[in-house]
């Protein structure tokens, strides 16, 4: 709940956000050497496949939030764990297509929702000392993940190179989501022959699925997005804000 501080209004709020999703997305380009265009990609994929069937959960529970990143960060949490299992039933089906009228229709039904409750609904609002504290925070994410997943991999102008040392696993689970673009359940790509349908895929079936979506590469999104994204709501759900 906000007690204090300055008021800040949603369209400041999402002002700032979009800033700093532009900021992030130039920071990747510099120091990494990640496309701005994959950057922009990522940022309305999240929107499109996480923040609106969240979202769209939440008022179907009447859950309100008071502070603005409080309820995209719970908006987006809910859709990374939704979104895994509805793929997982169109896998089954041998029918990945249906992603596409899956999205296109909650898409169309939350701009309908937000369109109609507009006049009258209560928009979160944030002030100056929790923009502080989420700027601390996205500055920790960024610095831990430097130490971590992206600098595992080194982009050169004719390449990348992997860092390879028995504490990343990161490529054993690339191989994993690789596999499962043409094989539901997949067999096991370090071992002919076995299947590996016992193992928990939701992480993979959803970098898979944003890769088949937005035809993105996978090694983009299991060194940088999805570690960021997985970073920020991992801290999200610690801080109270």
């Amino acid at each position: 709940m906000i007690k204090q501080g300055i008021l800040i209004s949603r369209e400041k709020a999402l002002f700032v956000l979009f800033v700093t999703l532009g900021l992030i997305a130039a920071f990747l380009r510099a120091v990494y050497m990640l496309p701005l265009a994959n950057s922009l990609v990522w940022f309305f994929g999240v929107f499109v496949c996480f923040y609106v069937p969240g979202n769209l959960l939440q008022r179907l529970l009447k859950w309100k939030e008071q502070e603005y990143f409080a309820a995209l960060a719970h908006s987006i949490a809910l859709g990374v764990a939704l979104v895994p299992l509805v793929y997982t039933i169109f896998r089954m089906l041998s029918l990945p297509w249906l992603l596409y009228i899956f999205f296109g229709g909650l898409l169309i039904i939350w701009s309908i929702i937000m369109i109609r409750d507009r006049p009258r609904r209560e928009n979160p609002q944030t002030n100056l000392n929790d923009l502080l504290t989420i700027f601390v925070l996205g500055v920790f994410v960024l610095v831990l993940l430097h130490l971590s997943y992206f600098t595992d991999i080194i982009f050169q102008e004719k390449g990348f190179r992997f860092k390879n040392i028995y504490l990343v696993e990161t490529m054993f689970h690339l191989g994993i989501i690789n596999t499962l673009e043409n094989a539901y359940p997949p067999f096991f790509p370090y071992a002919s022959g076995f299947g590996f349908g016992q193992y928990h895929l939701n992480m993979h079936l959803e970098i898979e699925m944003f890769s088949r979506l937005f035809r993105t590469d996978t090694i983009l999104l299991a060194y940088f997005f999805f570690p960021l994204l997985y970073f920020c709501l991992l801290v999200a759900s610690a801080c109270k804000i």
